[in-house]
């Protein structure tokens, strides 16, 4: 129906409590695009153009999407990062190991003096020289400090 001026529009659409509105440049989105959309977030990235034109050089050379040459990308990049991790955390490995293994040494080795030289010598366990300096240390009473204090505490009462 033309309104008073000729227009031919229709102005029932104008008025401010039509509910049927719609914002303008805003479309109705359909239902599996939107989920879509929720489920592939895009990825903008700005390069200047000499990048650009690497990029679709790439792109014609191989035949790849810009998409799929970003994924391969990721994926080799990935592999990489995964190899350097693996390599950080053999020699973080090592490296505990050698520190562990130096504090334990400091700690925990009795040595004794060669009789001919007299540069030290480890006593390590289950060798002839251990089971001579247990059998020493037996012969002149050596034990725990508790259960000698439990055997003075004994004959002294």
């Amino acid at each position: 129906m033309p309104t008073p001026n000729g227009d031919s529009r229709d102005i029932s659409r104008d008025t401010p409590n039509d509910t049927t509105r719609r914002t303008p440049g805003r479309r109705h989105e359909p239902p599996a695009k939107a989920r879509y959309r929720a489920t592939h977030p895009t990825i903008g990235v700005t390069v200047d153009r000499a990048t650009y034109e690497r990029l679709v050089e790439l792109r014609r050379t191989t035949g790849l999407s810009f998409g799929k040459l970003v994924l391969q990308a990721l994926g080799e990049i990935e592999g990489q990062v995964g190899l350097a991790v693996e390599k950080g955390r053999r020699a973080g490995l090592r490296e505990g190991e050698t520190a562990g293994y130096n504090k334990a040494r400091k700690e925990l080795l009795v040595e004794y003096f060669c009789n001919v030289c007299a540069e030290p010598l480890p006593l390590e366990p289950g060798t002839k020289a251990a089971e001579v300096a247990i059998a020493e240390l037996a012969r002149h009473g050596w034990g725990h400090a508790k259960c000698h204090e439990a055997q003075r505490a004994i004959r002294n009462t």
